[in-house]
This record gives C-alpha cells, sequence and structure tokens, in this order.
C-alpha cells in the first residue's frame, strides 16, 4: 500500500485495520506509513461499525471503488490465496479507471511522494495535446519503469529492514502479549543466524502462537456476516507457517550439501536413507 500510495498519485489509499487502534498504530511505525503521506491509516472503532455484506477486509481481498464511490469488484484476489497476483489484479482494475495510472508524460512518479490529490481524487496533471499520439506506447514505458521501481524499491525496502523488531503493543490479554514477545525473540534469533535450530524453534513457537490465538478468536468472537476473523486469521497463519517451513527446508537442504562436500564419504553411507 505504501509502494501504491507513493507510486500512483491519481488513486486514495486506505488500510483499514480491523483490530484495534493499537494495532493500527503498531503497523504505523512497522511499515512506515509516515514516509507515505498520501496512504491513509485507519481502524473500525467497535463492531458496530464493521461492514456487513458486501466488501472484503483484511488480507481476504481488496475494496475498490471508483471516484462517485462505486464498487468497481464484487470480489478481488486474495492475497492469503495468490500471493503477488493478487496486487496485479488490483492494478489491473485501476488501469481500466485512470488511463494514465503511472504517471504522466511518459515519466513514472515513484519518486513524488508529496504529489497532491485534489478533491475529486485526481492527482495533479500536465497533459498536453501532443502526447495523445504516444498514449499506448507511454502505457507499456510506464508499466515497465514502475516495474523497476518496485524491484528497486522491494530491495532497498529488504535491506532496511534487516534490523531487530520489537514486539508489537501491548493487545490487552496478557497471555497473547508474553507469546508476542516470545515469537519476537525467536524470530530476531532466526533473522541474525538462519541455522536449522534457529528456524525450527521460530516454526515450533508461531504455531504454538497461532493455535492460541485461533482458540481465542473462536471463543469469543462470532461471524454473522461475511466476513469471518477466524478464517482470515487461519489463513494468514496457514500462510506464514508455509513460508517459515519452506525456508527451514531450503536452510537444511543447504546443510546438507555443504555436508555432503565436505565429508563425501559419510554422505555415500547414508545414502537411501540408511547409514551402513
Amino acid at each position: 500500500m505504501q509502494k501504491w500510495a507513493a507510486t500512483i498519485p491519481s488513486v486514495q489509499f486506505a488500510c483499514v485495520c480491523v483490530e484495534s487502534a493499537q494495532v493500527a498504530a503498531a503497523f504505523h511505525r512497522m511499515f512506515r506509513f509516515d514516509e507515505a503521506p498520501l496512504l491513509v491509516n485507519c481502524y473500525i472503532p467497535s463492531r458496530n461499525y464493521m461492514p456487513v455484506g458486501y466488501g472484503q477486509l483484511g488480507c481476504s481481498g481488496f475494496v475498490v471503488s471508483d471516484a462517485k464511490g462505486n464498487f468497481v469488484s464484487r470480489k478481488t484476489m486474495a492475497y492469503l490465496q495468490h500471493g503477488e497476483r493478487a496486487f496485479g489484479f488490483v492494478e489491473s482494475l485501476l488501469e481500466d479507471l485512470v488511463p494514465d495510472l503511472y504517471g504522466v508524460n511518459d515519466h513514472c512518479n515513484y519518486s513524488n511522494q508529496h504529489s497532491n490529490i485534489n478533491g475529486n481524487g485526481n492527482g495533479n496533471s500536465n497533459d498536453s495535446d501532443n502526447n495523445n499520439d504516444n498514449d499506448s506506447n507511454n502505457n507499456n514505458s510506464n508499466k515497465q519503469k514502475r516495474k523497476t521501481a518496485t524491484k528497486a524499491t522491494t530491495a532497498t525496502t529488504t535491506s532496511a529492514t534487516r534490523t531487530t523488531i520489537k514486539p508489537p503493543e501491548s493487545v490487552g490479554v496478557d497471555a497473547m502479549d508474553e507469546e508476542h514477545r516470545i515469537c519476537t525473540d525467536s524470530f530476531n534469533r532466526a533473522a541474525k543466524d538462519p541455522t536449522v535450530e534457529t528456524l525450527e524453534e521460530l516454526h515450533d513457537i508461531l504455531k504454538s502462537h497461532f493455535d492460541h490465538e485461533e482458540e481465542l478468536i473462536s471463543k469469543h468472537t462470532s461471524s454473522k456476516g461475511s466476513f469471518s476473523s477466524l478464517d482470515s486469521h487461519r489463513m494468514d497463519h496457514q500462510r506464514i507457517l508455509r513460508i517459515a517451513a519452506a525456508e527451514l527446508g531450503r536452510v537444511a537442504a543447504a546443510a546438507t550439501t555443504s555436508s555432503c562436500t565436505t565429508l563425501p564419504d559419510a554422505c555415500g553411507m547414508t545414502q537411501g536413507g540408511r547409514k551402513e
């Protein structure tokens, strides 16, 4: 959302937290929303304000509307199911709404993080009649430029986030706060020293925490509308665990390869899963 807000000044982007003001504030710091002044970060103050019926919230999908407030899509791809393709799907919807989505005059507006949005939701533009003949070529060029800018930003963001993270603010449940601290400590150990042991520990700690969290959600929430907090959390948890398991498998495979390179005779004795 931060990259979208910085790259596409003609669209208003908003993050809606369905948890609490504390979680919204924690996300604001964690994802550096201060660096994206055009991005609106908000939260739903109580269950009475929770949308019922039409629309999606959370990682289950995106709510997309046009300049008049009309919904553009009844359902978008969910990030938890489709990964990065979910973002591409949203961008394809926006391309249909905004003719020159990524900027004007064949210039990518990625660096213009302070572009103004006027009253009708459109960003400032300086279109001229001379550009009409080049719209098709410019559109393709802008898409390619934005992909390049996104890759560069992803690399920069990844490098910048390789620091020690802190536990989120209190959620009001002592047991959850303590588990969040334990998860954070384990994550920092794995990030600093990604070995089979630290990754196994992280996977097990996360799974235990997720099971407990889902148990509490099932006890204290109800899903009368189309949005299920439990289902959304469970999908998110399953995806995180798959990522952790995949990273564990990658590190374990690399460790095995390294051992075989160092001790080929020992690896030969264990071929076929047996050590003779």
